[in-house]
């Protein structure tokens, strides 16, 4: 789950790091009124969508009064907001964080990333943070500090000042980035983080303040963290929301063959195939292998619901599943929507034929096809 930069400090500071003073609102004219209330000389007004990139793509801008945070507000919330991390359709902005200016002193980077090739939590530490950390990670790799932490026994203090010596500080202000290393690494344990990211982490008027920040919760995680439950939403799409509901993996892509398979090697194959065609896939949708009722009329309610589906592909391998549940789901999916799209479908495995059956009794538009190629040359010619 990736959370958006107000949720990811809202945790920063539980843990006792500092985070520049602000609000979210949803509305513009809150935006004008928070202004104010936080008796902000000069303040900056972010979209809050979990994605990097949002300055250079007019999502992060500075205002100098209450008239212009409301007007900034007001034309980002609703807008779609792309960046390199988003794709080219963008991410609808619900909310804004409106903060105050701070002016750093020093800019430096903190980041703590599972390291897949040792398998272990891994800091990473630059005194060149920013805009330009990508940058320096490419030209001077010798600027970017890694500390592989043992998960067993955990982050020590010596570790930690070794961090914060590679800085470059001294004295106090060495001992709180060590301190804060810590805290970061206790939060990254606690939340079960694949990911956090304080860029920039700002020294300025003798304390750090995290200017930035991302944060990534393995998924597999949550149900130890209800409290965040709620986080969830932000930045989802509706039918994104819809599926994670009731149980369905989906992710919207930018395509127009909508795709509906049990179970997510099948999915990947049949998205594959679609490419391989020259049509591209408008999601991934993966039923499950032992998907009820519920979650199969879900998953096409889904489908026919979105306006970039101009062709439904629907690839079933009968295992547990039953190709006939599957068969009187679409019969009904389709009676009662009346899709404007045509629906190419596939079965093999447990009860193809009777679902085969189904679906030919029923008279509806529906094309049956006996394998995965012809239901892909099928999808070409529509």
């Amino acid at each position: 789950m990736n959370l958006t930069e107000y949720q990811s400090k809202t945790l920063l500071a539980e843990s006792g790091i500092n985070i520049p003073k602000g609000l979210v609102v949803d509305r513009g004219i809150n935006a004008g009124v928070a202004f104010s209330s936080l008796g902000l000389l000069e303040g900056v007004v972010k979209a809050q969508v979990p994605a990097g990139g949002r300055g250079i793509s007019g999502g992060v801008r500075f205002v100098q009064s209450s008239a212009e945070a409301q007007d900034v507000a007001t034309k980002l919330i609703g807008s779609r907001l792309a960046t390199l991390q988003t794709g080219p359709d963008g991410i609808v902005v619900r909310k804004v964080l409106l903060e105050e200016v701070i002016r750093a002193e020093k800019e430096f980077y903190l980041g703590i990333v599972v390291d897949r090739s040792l398998g272990v939590p891994t800091i990473i530490f630059s005194s060149e943070g920013g805009k330009s950390i990508e940058e320096t990670a490419r030209t001077r790799p010798g600027k970017i500090y890694k500390e592989p932490v043992d998960p067993l026994l955990g982050l020590n203090h010596s570790q930690s000042e070794a961090i914060s010596k590679s800085s470059g500080l001294f004295g106090e202000a060495a001992l709180n980035l060590a301190g804060i290393i810590e805290a970061l690494y206790g939060l990254f344990l606690r939340m079960d983080a694949l990911l956090i990211e304080v860029n920039p982490l700002v020294f300025s008027e003798g304390k750090f303040v995290a200017l930035d920040a991302k944060m990534v919760i393995d998924d597999n995680a949550l149900f130890r963290h209800p409290d965040i439950s709620s986080f969830k939403e932000a930045g989802e799409e509706p039918m994104e929301r819809d599926a994670r509901e009731g149980g369905i993996s989906y992710l919207r892509l930018d395509g127009d063959v909508g795709c509906l398979a049990n179970g997510a090697g099948l999915a990947m194959a049949t998205m594959d195939m679609i490419r391989l065609a020259g049509r591209i896939p408008a999601n991934f949708l993966d039923i499950g292998g032992s998907a009820h009722h519920e979650q199969v009329s879900s998953a096409l309610r889904i489908l026919f619901s979105d306006p970039e589906v101009r062709v439904v592909f629907v690839n079933i391998f009968g295992g547990i599943i039953h190709c006939d549940l599957i068969a009187s789901e679409i019969v009904d999916a389709v009676r009662s929507m009346r899709p404007d799209v045509p629906i190419v479908a596939r079965f093999e495995g447990t009860d193809a034929e009777k679902g085969k059956k189904i679906i030919i009794d029923s008279e509806l538009p529906i094309i049956m096809v006996s394998d995965m190629e012809e239901g892909i040359e099928r999808i070409k010619s529509l």
